[in-house]
């Protein structure tokens, strides 16, 4: 049995709440930036590493997008990376994390996908929702999204009812 994965990106969200959702989801926070550097500190690994203590774990050097400053996506070394997600997952909610607001042309995409294509369960979550002051904290121009519209989701989609949601 694995445990669901949770793929989304923090522009947007507040710390404070995430640290809370992933503690009480009982889940691995796992940061797939290549960098794992923020114009906002609190993003910054050394804060991530801080505020979620043993429940954060970096793997942008294997599951980063090497090619991140352009609009190309080369993930490092995704069959490794993959490897590990299941190893995570097969002891509880793995959250997969990157900077990006929007799953479109984001290199997480490739990741759930692949997941997805190996039969695990990857609930994509929205963007958050942003109150004034809030929008981007600090994000590069090129991550954010200036819809705050969420689709509605499709059954296939939602979580099943005994599943807890992360977000």
């Amino acid at each position: 049995m694995t445990f669901p994965l949770y793929a989304f990106g923090y522009t947007g969200r507040k710390i404070d709440t995430l640290v809370q959702n992933v503690e009480r989801a009982d889940a691995m926070l796992l940061d797939i930036r290549y960098s794992p550097r923020s114009r906002a500190p609190m993003w910054n690994r050394r804060n991530l590493e801080e505020a979620f203590g043993e429940r954060y774990l970096w793997a942008g050097d294997i599951l980063g997008n090497r090619l991140y400053r352009t609009d190309a996506i080369e993930i490092v070394d995704i069959e490794r990376g993959l490897e590990l997600v299941a190893i995570l997952a097969a002891k509880g909610p793995v959250a997969l994390m990157c900077v990006c607001v929007s799953p479109v042309g984001c290199h997480r995409t490739v990741i759930s996908d692949a997941l997805r294509a190996r039969g695990f369960v990857v609930l994509d979550y929205p963007p958050a929702s942003f109150g004034p002051g809030e929008f981007g904290a600090g994000a590069p121009e090129s991550n954010r999204d200036t819809s705050t519209e969420e689709r509605p989701r499709s059954p296939s989609e939602l979580p099943p009812r005994n599943q807890q949601r992360l977000f």
